[in-house]
């Protein structure tokens, strides 16, 4: 057999190769189409908190105390759901202890395995002192997104170590917006300047 028609068999192995794989392969995942059919729910930006998130810790960013006077940060929070046709309420608070979150599954010997994350670290800071907040802010019409503010205030005393804010969002239940469970927590540490 020449070389050339060697060549022809070869790719024409590989084409059929291909397309066997691709015609077993697509029936293996189940078809995402459509738009987003889940609840609506409200989450700290996915940049953000990949950005934040290490290792076995909650998700944190760190800021330094404004010297002699205050600063307010923006944080950005998107929504997971259709856009909404009129401005919507969205209240957050502060989460003073520790907060986990537990998923099951089960486990290679039989039974139920757990894995506990940590999603926040209780607040030290205090408010009024270290920080302000409002308790809520407004997602706006036709928006996916929209920042939740904190005012940090130079608050630490000189021989201090830094501090932290547990910031929860909380949805706003009469708009039908949930928080999105394990994107609900975002830590910031105040630290001295």
């Amino acid at each position: 057999m020449s070389e050339t028609a060697t060549s022809r068999f070869r790719t024409l192995g590989l084409l059929l190769l291909s397309v066997l794989c691709t015609v077993v392969l697509s029936g293996c995942f189940d078809e995402l189409s459509g738009p987003y059919d889940g609840k609506d729910k409200i989450a700290f930006g996915f940049d953000l908190i990949a950005q934040a998130q290490s290792a076995d810790q909650p998700a944190t960013i760190s800021v330094s105390e404004p010297a002699g006077s205050e600063r307010t940060i923006s944080l950005k929070t998107e929504l997971i759901g259709p856009q909404r046709s009129s401005d919507t309420q969205v209240n957050y608070g502060v989460a003073q202890e520790t907060v986990t979150y537990v998923k099951e599954f089960p486990a290679d010997t039989g039974g139920v395995a757990k894995d506990t994350t940590i999603l926040a670290r209780g607040t030290t800071a205090e408010e009024g002192t270290n920080y302000e907040i409002s308790g809520s802010y407004t997602l706006p019409a036709d928006s996916s997104s929209a920042p939740l503010t904190v005012t940090i205030l130079d608050g630490i005393p000189d021989d201090g170590g830094p501090v932290r804010v547990a910031l929860r969002l909380d949805g706003n239940p009469d708009a039908n917006l949930q928080p999105a469970e394990t994107m609900r927590y975002l830590t910031v540490k105040i630290v001295p300047n």
